[in-house]
């Protein structure tokens, strides 16, 4: 295998959580931005920033982060040290604004893609011509081990991602019903509003832990909720984390878990951003004891079918495969 160099967004956001363990392939790893206000906790330590210097050293580049590759591919001096070189995309979205991008010209220079999601795969081939792999993401499932003491003592709602509308917070805390919500997530420019219109009488709010500090917390979930606008997510992250740890799921049926989870192994919320079939859902999960413990453990077993070694031999294949 020639010399890899996977490229991520920031040392603190999910993607970074994503590519971290491909560097087990001998694959060197720098981001696009590494100082950032963006602090979820989980960065590392002397993190390498891309230049344009560092893209002459490799014969393979995997970027991941489409805006930050949009922009890449229209410079003249960075196309000149790429055109030569096998260039690998993974969009980690299916936001459809990001994937037109792909249509345009310059876009020609990337040789393979990667989709997380059988979505955004068909819309990749659609707009570029072009067979992406299916790569779905998945996490650590030693790190992330089935909780067998469940359900926790005290009823709690959770809920893990940025503060920010297409997320619906503010959703998950009206159709709780005066439950304890408990959300870890850090509030962006793009949420300041937003996060001031959520009621927080019964919201407890986390931000900046560590990923073993997350996990403690989400141990004490009686449920989590993540629901989300369509076609924007392709994971999301907390969903799958969840599933490993065996917290029953509230979801919409969109990426990772429109593909990977069968039934019975979550519950599925279709009526996007509606309070009362959300209501509905949170009151069934909190009381259907057995139902729960089923879609725990069926959606356990769907992460030790598509585990992380799995995730990374699949990269291997990808970059050893030119």
């Amino acid at each position: 295998m020639n010399r890899v160099l996977v490229v991520a967004d920031t040392i603190d956001w999910a993607i970074a959580s994503l590519v971290r363990p491909l560097k087990k392939l001998g694959v060197d790893l720098a981001y696009h931005y590494i100082n950032t206000t963006k602090n979820t906790g989980t960065g590392e330590k002397n993190p390498v920033h891309l230049t344009v210097d560092l893209l002459k050293n490799y014969d393979q580049i995997h970027f991941h982060t489409a805006r930050a590759v949009d922009s890449m591919l229209k410079n003249k001096e960075i196309v000149d040290i790429l055109k030569d070189k096998r260039l690998i995309m993974t969009i980690h979205t299916e936001r459809e604004d990001d994937l037109k991008l792909t249509k345009e010209k310059h876009w020609d220079l990337i040789d393979t893609y990667i989709s997380p999601t059988k979505y955004q795969q068909e819309k990749v081939k659609e707009y570029t011509g072009k067979d992406p792999i299916y790569i779905p993401h998945t996490i650590d499932e030693k790190k992330y081990s089935f909780t067998k003491d469940y359900p926790p003592k005290e009823v709690v709602i959770g809920y893990v991602g940025r503060i920010v509308p297409h997320k619906c917070l503010k959703t998950i805390v009206e159709a709780s019903g005066g439950l304890q919500v408990a959300a870890i997530g850090y509030v962006d420019n793009e949420g300041h509003d937003y996060w001031r219109s959520i009621p927080k009488d019964n919201l407890r709010h986390y931000q900046n832990l560590t990923e073993d500090e997350k996990i403690e917390i989400m141990k004490k979930f009686t449920v989590l909720v993540s629901i989300s606008e369509p076609h924007i997510e392709v994971g999301p992250l907390p969903v799958i984390e969840c599933a490993a740890l065996g917290i029953p799921i509230i979801t919409t049926v969109v990426g990772w878990a429109k593909d990977m989870l069968p039934g019975y192994s979550a519950y599925f919320y279709h009526d996007f951003n509606v309070k009362e079939p959300l209501m509905d859902l949170i009151k069934l999960a909190i009381e259907d004891e057995a139902g729960r413990e089923e879609n725990r453990k069926n959606a356990r077993k769907v992460i030790d079918s598509w585990t992380l070694e799995d995730y990374i031999n699949a990269h291997r294949k990808v970059y050893e495969n030119k």
